[in-house]
């Protein structure tokens, strides 16, 4: 599928992505400039040469030669060591030059393969592999690898395992009077020894390979705000002027001078199942050292935690209040007469402030729950229903961290609790390093990539992780060299992997994107209750990939959100996704398939995308320059919504004379300086390397320009898309003159065969007259050649498949694929009808109305990361079905400030099980003089 689906559609303005992806200025054109990664796999794999190999076994011995199988190491630390003694007698020029035999970069010709027998390792820092920094090349890898048949059974476990022989019903009669009533006989009682290394302290349990869950209100949903009574300190940092207040909390006996907490002081809706007020003053290892409010107070997008200074019921009333300790981001929310909207800062969805409380032992109910009472090293829980595992606690360091290393492949293992939060495995520079067909579970982290070129992140599953799943940042001076015209591109691919939650599934997680031309493709992400992907660049592609069932928690926001910046929400391409049942919470500020926010993502491609039920609103563009053609939108309320027509930049003069707070969100240009090194001179920014290079960059600049611009959603295109049943519009436009200077006051004007949203009554015209809106006639925006489809031209919608060949579109082609990274997949066929099923009576834009819990649990109640994990995986074949290459040319790039067009080559589906290959490698480049 061409991004130009139709002769003669192409972008209306160059997208800087198609290029910088494919070649930095100057390279030579003729060659390409990325591996092909996507062709190769598990079945080109042999056994190395045996004076190349290195062996380890959890029953081998370091002081082994590792030289056989039969001689085999005991840790990784031990054969890295020997990689190092290797790499040691080739210097990394080699000896003989460009034609030397037997060196190549500080390797031997041919590499050398460490391979790992199965079961299980112990990650510690002494077993580890550590850091990693040999200089390969592709005639001569360094491969960390599972033996034969041992792929997905090499564990690297970095859980520090805790005693359980001495756990047993609690029979303190002052513990069992805090314990939830429901509970009080199933909750068992350990005593930690010191000497365990647990303190509590973010270290998360595990109970087998299960992670387990810290206390929490309520098991399932959230709590809200029923009433306020002080809506307390408010500080909202880079926007509130003046000192953050300071606050003095006093609970649990923690300290002997009074409290003075500035937080704000609320009523539940729905009381507690414990008594939380006795719970606080039991004493320091209790609730009062470590109870907090979790969640969503004022704002409907922002996540925010404070720690709760005070709790008082009113047994009479059945009504508990709660104390915060510090200030508010936002301001809160709360409910009236029910659950009525009255915000009293920062949002007017309609809903109050929603959360979970944390941190005491009255929460344990559940199994798999557990609270730590810090001064009496007591462990409290609830055993999984599982069969009867080992406990421990995440300890371990990362498996590996390529630093500076070059054609390193980390392939087949299993790492498991690991306490390091740069990733269980990582990246840091260098460049042409793989991590493919890895199970990452249960970990402070999951794959991180800093920095380096054409690394590759292929074929993994990750999940129960607590921080980032994956995530890719470039190199700081690649974006701040001021003065050169060349940008070069880290070209990062990361493929045909799984993002998820098994059992975490409440925990806020993020997938990041953040280097130079990056590539996100095929991979499946789901079950997140925020905001979840985060691309940024500037200039990287997302496509081919399936997202669902996400932002389930939350209001405003994206399933896709390009980052709220004039330079890391540039020259994006978001092409060819299958975006899916993210559904609108009744009275939450409505949420967005793919969401380019506050006009800050400009001059972008969103193209061949595919929405189902993916939010109230599919695609928010409001950034100049936007191409958002041939995109498939089927039952949202708003299918293409856009905003901020009006004059942009009318506040930025507000932020240099000191009315507004220097740094806020909306002080973009001065921002934009800043991310590019340049803080404080706006003529500096022509001279960075982006404005250099890329004309629409500057342009966008320009249009953003205190004195001269008119930053806004025009000059974009919203052509040849294709619509099917959207409740309120098709293409819908904001009137900004209707908003009458309200800024929450939206008036909205479209195109649909069902009616319009706002006050017409009927659709209106194409904008043949820009100045009707108060915009130049060059901001002139185009929505030509609309279809209204019908659902008989996809006959597999009742199996969540969207594929009709003359429109150019195929669901089939998202998402995972069997290749020789992956040992198995969710199967498509069998969970999309589970996920199309679950959500066959729930709109994805819900009528006006009130929140209530029941229509949020309905929404967040499918644990989609343990279905799919748990039951509907399928082992690939071992003999992949033979498929030929599929690749694409897409479109030109813009006109570069050298006078050169570039056009890159990209492969869709790579070549399996014998297939042809394509004719040109992924990345290929290739370029003419303008036109």
């Amino acid at each position: 599928m061409r991004v130009g689906w139709a002769p003669g559609v192409v972008a209306v303005i160059a997208i800087g992505v198609l290029h910088l992806l494919a070649v930095a200025e100057g390279e030579d054109l003729a060659q390409p400039t990325t591996a092909d990664s996507m062709q190769r796999g598990r079945t080109e794999r042999v056994d190395p040469p045996s004076d190349r190999g290195i062996y380890v076994d959890p029953q081998g011995s370091d002081s082994n030669s590792g030289d056989s199988p039969a001689d085999p190491l005991a840790t990784c630390a031990a054969a890295v060591a020997k990689v190092a003694a290797i790499a040691a007698g080739y210097p990394s020029e080699g000896r003989g030059g460009a034609g030397g035999k037997g060196v190549h970069k500080g390797l031997p010709i041919g590499g050398v393969e460490v391979v790992f027998a199965a079961g299980t390792y112990p990650l510690t820092p002494d077993t580890a592999c550590g850091v990693v920094s040999v200089q390969g090349s592709e005639a001569a890898p360094l491969v960390f690898r599972a033996a034969e048949g041992a792929e997905g059974k090499v564990i690297f476990d970095g859980t520090t395992k805790l005693d359980t022989t001495g756990m047993a019903p609690v029979t303190n009669s002052t513990v069992r009077a805090l314990l939830n009533p429901a509970a009080i006989d199933v909750v068992q009682g350990l005593r930690v020894p010191s000497t365990s290394g647990w303190t509590g302290d973010g270290q998360m349990l595990q109970w087998g390979a299960r992670p387990l869950t810290p206390s929490v209100w309520p098991d399932v949903g959230l709590g809200y705000i029923q009433k306020i009574y002080d809506s307390g300190a408010i500080y909202c940092p880079g926007r509130t002027k003046g000192p953050v207040p300071k606050c003095q909390i006093c609970t649990g006996g923690q300290r002997s001078s009074p409290a003075k907490p500035c937080g704000a002081n609320f009523s539940l809706a729905v009381p507690p199942t414990g008594d939380w007020e006795r719970e606080l003053t039991a004493g320091p290892g209790f609730g009062g050292s470590q109870a907090v409010v979790d969640g969503y107070l004022g704002a409907d997008w922002f996540h925010e935690s404070h720690p709760i200074a005070k709790v008082s019921r009113d047994t009479a009333r059945n009504t508990t209040t709660l104390q915060l300790g510090d200030s508010s981001h936002y301001g809160i929310c709360e409910a009236i007469d029910g659950l009525g909207p009255n915000c009293s800062g920062g949002d007017s969805g309609g809903a109050p402030g929603r959360f979970v409380v944390r941190g005491f032992l009255s929460n344990v109910d559940t199994p798999g729950e557990y609270f730590y009472d810090r001064a009496s090293r007591v462990l409290y829980l609830i055993p999984p229903e599982s069969p009867r595992g080992s406990l421990g606690f995440w300890a371990g360091p990362g498996l590996i961290t390529l630093t500076n290393a070059s054609w390193v492949t980390v392939r087949d293992f299993v790492v498991t609790g690991t306490a390091a939060t740069g990733g269980a495995i990582a990246v840091v520079g260098g460049e042409n390093n793989t991590v493919g067909g890895c199970t990452v579970q249960s970990c402070a982290s999951g794959i991180g990539v800093a920095g380096g070129h054409r690394h590759r992140v292929l074929g993994n599953d990750v999940y129960d992780v607590t921080g980032f799943h994956v995530a890719t940042a470039s190199d700081a001076d690649e974006v701040l060299a001021e003065s050169s015209r060349k940008l070069t591109p880290t070209n990062h691919l990361v493929s045909n992997n799984q993002f998820t939650q098994v059992w975490l599934s409440a925990t806020t997680w993020s997938v990041h994107s953040g280097g130079l031309g990056d590539r996100f493709s095929h991979n499946i992400l789901h079950d997140a209750p925020g905001q979840l992907i985060l691309p940024g660049g500037p200039l990287t592609m997302w496509d081919h990939n399936e997202v669902f069932n996400v932002g389930y928690a939350e209001g405003d926001g994206g399933m896709m959100y390009l980052h709220a910046s004039l330079v890391k929400g540039y020259g994006m391409h978001i092409r060819e996704n299958f975006l899916h049942h993210s559904l609108d919470v009744p009275g939450l500020v409505g949420r967005h398939a793919i969401q380019f926010d506050d006009h800050f993502g400009a001059f972008s491609n969103c193209s061949g995308n595919v929405l189902f039920k993916a939010a109230g609103i599919g695609i928010a563009s409001s950034g100049a320059g936007n191409n958002v053609t041939h995109n498939l939108i089927m039952n949202t309320g708003m299918a293409i919504a856009v905003s901020d027509l009006e004059d942009m930049t009318v506040n930025l003069p507000l932020y240099d004379n000191g009315t507004l707070k220097r740094g806020d969100k909306m002080d973009y240009v001065w921002n934009a300086e800043n991310d590019l090194g340049v803080a404080g001179s706006y003529p500096a920014l022509f001279r960075t390397a982006l404005a250099q290079r890329f004309p629409s960059f500057a342009k966008q600049m320009s249009l953003n320009s205190t004195h001269n611009g008119w930053a806004s959603a025009a000059a974009s295109t919203f052509t040849n898309n294709v619509f099917l049943n959207n409740s309120q519009c098709n293409v819908c436009f904001e009137d900004a003159e209707a908003r009458g200077g309200e800024p929450n006051v939206h008036t909205w004007h479209g195109s649909t065969a069902h009616g319009s949203a706002g006050p017409a009554n009927a659709p209106i015209a194409p904008l043949s007259n820009a100045s009707a809106w108060g915009l130049p006639a060059s901001h002139y925006m185009d929505w030509s050649g609309s279809v209204e489809a019908e659902w008989s031209w996809f006959p597999e919608a009742d199996q969540l498949e969207f594929v009709n060949a003359s429109l150019g579109f195929d669901t089939r082609q998202m998402g995972l694929y069997c290749d020789g990274w992956r040992r198995n997949l969710p199967s498509a066929p069998l969970c999309r009808p589970y996920v199309k099923k679950a959500f066959d009576d729930v709109t994805a834009l819900p009528a006006h109305g009130h929140y209530t819990p029941e229509a949020a649990a309905i929404r967040s109640g499918l644990r989609t990361g343990r279905a799919l994990v748990l039951n509907f995986t399928v082992p690939c074949p071992a003999t992949l079905p033979q498929t030929h290459c599929r690749g694409v040319w897409l479109t030109w790039g813009e006109c570069e400030a050298n006078g050169v067009q570039i056009m890159r080559y990209t492969i869709e589906t790579p070549a399996l099980g014998g297939g042809a290959p394509c004719p040109w490698l992924d990345g290929t480049a290739a370029a003419r003089p303008c036109t």
